[in-house]
Formats: C-alpha cells, sequence, structure tokens
C-alpha cells in the first residue's frame, strides 16, 4: 500500500525562501562569502523550484474522448486522452491519476500503473491507475489512446483526472482535479452463463400470429380451409381428403409466449455472522451467491429476448437507494435497461424494501412472475408468497433444501408452491 505524494519541501515555500534569505545576509554581514555564496544558491533553486511548480498547472487542459459503453466482464474499450499545455512555460513531467471505482468494475491496461493508496489513516484506501510523461513544450498538446477492460459488474462515471506536475528536482509537487464537463458511464452488465430458457415459455391462446416466437399449437383445431400453393404437406386434414375428397389444411390456434416478470428479493442474501475477535455480530450478504443470481437474471433476459418474450424487473430499496420497477416489454433497449439495472445494484447486507403493493396491484400485467431468492427460508416478500399461488408466481431459488446449486453446471432450482417439481 502506497501514500499519494502530494508535497512541497519543507523549505520550499516563501516562509522557507525568506529565511534563507536572512541566512544569506547574515553569513555575508560576518564576511563568511562561502557560506553565503552557497545559501544564495539554494535560496534561488528554491525560489525558482517553487514559482515553477506554483504556475506548472496553469493554463494546462485535460480531456479524455469516450463514448458510454455497456459491456460484459472480459470485454475491452476504447479511452482517449489528451493534455494541452496552452503556455509559454514546459511542462518538465506531468502525472495523470484516475481514481478507480471501490468495486474495480473497469481497470486501465498495462500503461498505467494501478496501486492501492490511503491519504490518511481513518480513510478507506483506494485504487489509483496512474501515467507520468516528460517534456510538453509550450503551446503543445499530448494525445494518447488506452483500452480499458470490463472486470466486473458495476457502474463507473469518469467524472474527473487528477494533475500532478512540479520542478524537475521534485522539490515541489502540484496537483490539480479536472472535472469533465460531459463524464461517460461505463456500465458492466453481470457475467453471461448458460441458461435453457425453455421452461420460462409460457403460452396463452387466441394470439395474432405474424413474428418470432408465436407457435401453432397442434392439439387445437380452429378450422380448415382450402389447400393453396406452399402449404405444408404437414397441415393436410387427410382424414377429410379420404371421406370427401377435398384437400383442405388445418388451422391451428395459434399460441405465443407471455411476458416474464422478475422480482430480485436482494434481502435474502443476506449474511450474519459472529466476529470471534470481537464476538459482535457482522452483518454482510452472500456475495457469490448474490452474483451468481444476477448473472442467471441477465442471461435469462437475454435468451428470452430471443424468443421474443418481454421481460420487467422489480428491484428493492437497498438502504437510502430507492429500488426499480421496470414493466415488462420487448426489444433491444428493454434489454439494456434491465442489465443496466442489474449492473448497478449494490448489496452489503442493508436494510430492503420492496413495494410488495404495488407488485400485486399490477399483477395482471406482468405475467408470469418468478421470485428470485436465496432461498425460501431466507425469503423477505413474504406478501407476495401469501397472495400469489403457483399459477402466477415461480420462486427462482441459488439452493434447493439448504443445499447449495452446483456451481460448474449452473443448475437451476425452481420449486413452485403448490406441488410440482417445478419449472
Amino acid at each position: 500500500m502506497r501514500t499519494r505524494q502530494n508535497f512541497s519541501g519543507s523549505l520550499v515555500n516563501p516562509a522557507g525562501i525568506a529565511v534563507l534569505f536572512v541566512l544569506v545576509l547574515i553569513a555575508n554581514y560576518f564576511q563568511s562569502y562561502v557560506v553565503s555564496s552557497f545559501l544564495l544558491f539554494i535560496c534561488f533553486l528554491f525560489a525558482v523550484s517553487f514559482l515553477w511548480g506554483r504556475f506548472a498547472l496553469n493554463r494546462v487542459k485535460v480531456q479524455i474522448r469516450a463514448e458510454n459503453q455497456s459491456v460484459f466482464p472480459g470485454q475491452r474499450f476504447p479511452v482517449s486522452f489528451s493534455v494541452t499545455n496552452d503556455k509559454m512555460l514546459p511542462l518538465i513531467w506531468i502525472e495523470t491519476l484516475l481514481q478507480m471505482p471501490e468495486n474495480s468494475c473497469v481497470k486501465p491496461d498495462e500503461t498505467f500503473d494501478t496501486n492501492l493508496y490511503e491519504d490518511k489513516k481513518d480513510q478507506a484506501p483506494y485504487l489509483l491507475s496512474r501515467r507520468k510523461f516528460t517534456w510538453i513544450m509550450w503551446h503543445q498538446q499530448l494525445q494518447w489512446q488506452t483500452h480499458f477492460e470490463a472486470v466486473r459488474r458495476g457502474v463507473f462515471f469518469l467524472q474527473n483526472i487528477s494533475l500532478s506536475s512540479g520542478d524537475g528536482f521534485g522539490l515541489t509537487i502540484r496537483e490539480k482535479l479536472c472535472r469533465l464537463t460531459s463524464p461517460p458511464a461505463f456500465v458492466v452488465y453481470p457475467r453471461l452463463i448458460e441458461v435453457d430458457a425453455a421452461p420460462f415459455l409460457r403460452n396463452m391462446h387466441n394470439a395474432a400470429s405474424g413474428s418470432r416466437g408465436y407457435y401453432e399449437d397442434v392439439t387445437l383445431l380452429k378450422s380448415n380451409r382450402d389447400y393453396q400453393t406452399g402449404d405444408s404437406f404437414k397441415k393436410i386434414n387427410w382424414r377429410l381428403l379420404a371421406r370427401q375428397d377435398q384437400m383442405q389444411v388445418n388451422i391451428y390456434e395459434t399460441i405465443l409466449p407471455r411476458a416474464s416478470f422478475f422480482i430480485l428479493d436482494a434481502g435474502s442474501f443476506q449474511k450474519r455472522q459472529i466476529d470471534p475477535v470481537t464476538e459482535k455480530e457482522v452483518i454482510s450478504s452472500h456475495e457469490t451467491e448474490f452474483e451468481d443470481m444476477l448473472s442467471l437474471m441477465g442471461s435469462l433476459f437475454l435468451a428470452l429476448k430471443d424468443q421474443e418474450m418481454g421481460c420487467g424487473l422489480a428491484l428493492p430499496d437497498v438502504g437510502e437507494k430507492k429500488g426499480e420497477l421496470i414493466p415488462p416489454a420487448l426489444g433491444d433497449l428493454q434489454v439494456n435497461l434491465l442489465l443496466s439495472a442489474l449492473a448497478g445494484i449494490q448489496y452489503a447486507g442493508e436494510p430492503t424494501f420492496m413495494n410488495e403493493t404495488e407488485i400485486l396491484s399490477g399483477r395482471e400485467n406482468w405475467g408470469q412472475m418468478y421470485l428470485c431468492v436465496r432461498s425460501l427460508e431466507s425469503c423477505t416478500c413474504k406478501r407476495l408468497l401469501d397472495n400469489l399461488d403457483g399459477a402466477c408466481l415461480t420462486v427462482i431459488t441459488t439452493r434447493k433444501e439448504d443445499e447449495a446449486v452446483d456451481a460448474v453446471h449452473r443448475k437451476l432450482w425452481t420449486q413452485r408452491l403448490k406441488g410440482g417439481e417445478g419449472a
């Protein structure tokens, strides 16, 4: 762990320079010309260092060109930087510093030196990425492009960048915080896993056809019509052909998948344990299982979108952060909205609140609902369990009968509330 350096030498300031100058006068008064000359040189050096460091970052501008990015873990995206020295004084050296997010959802490439820093003992340490350049001449612009890599789920707003510079001897170091006018946002979605969307394709009848995701139920005959060129031979009513010598095709009922509405019970992932040292209760979260559930939900959103099924999402209030309720809809924009909501939720054991009244009042519009919990025993959405039966609510758990799901095979246990083996 390192401590950031943002300092000037103890004498490299007006007071210190004044003290040295007084010593020069005293030495000169006692006719110690060698000592006087040496102190005068040091006084001049400190004065130049102080003035150089003070004005080094004046009229220095920094810009970052990066589009808002929505990526999955492991993906890389470009970020362009430029530093402009718009004054007559050259920069002997300059260092760019980026404070990285606490959850380390993104990181710059190897051209940046990333370390853990702390300014004060009572301040939490943080990650800082830095890159140093030398000699930017007057009215010169330095440009370079780097790549950021998405590491894990999270959201990062690159709102500012710090610049450090000073004299060539390192006697004076100054830092300047530059706030970006258009800060880019980097959204890292939950990692994707293999899922089977077939159990989630609920059907309803008498729906219009004509787009992907609509099917014909061959068990429900609607009517017959005369054979037309291009009709499939599988639809020909062979019994009617044998009886009446008429070639007719069967028209079946069209069906389509219903909408799916996922409810995340974040409070069910709360973890309570006793600290063996302090013997006090420590509240945290089952982080691995929580991330696995988010990955499962995000993967299902993409899989169900390919089946033309609209998905919605309900997230609880976590601490002081308000939750979200996103009605089911179709399309890429809807999936991006759902994945972004999953990327932004953070849970470390805080109290949660789910607006179950709002969910129950609009249940006719949600379609099939799925309650995502760690286990039925730890479920905090008791009102949903009491007011909805297995016909419209399915519980998705990461555990079944207190037995952990095999994370290697990514099994999904679904338990219907009223009998059955699940979806």
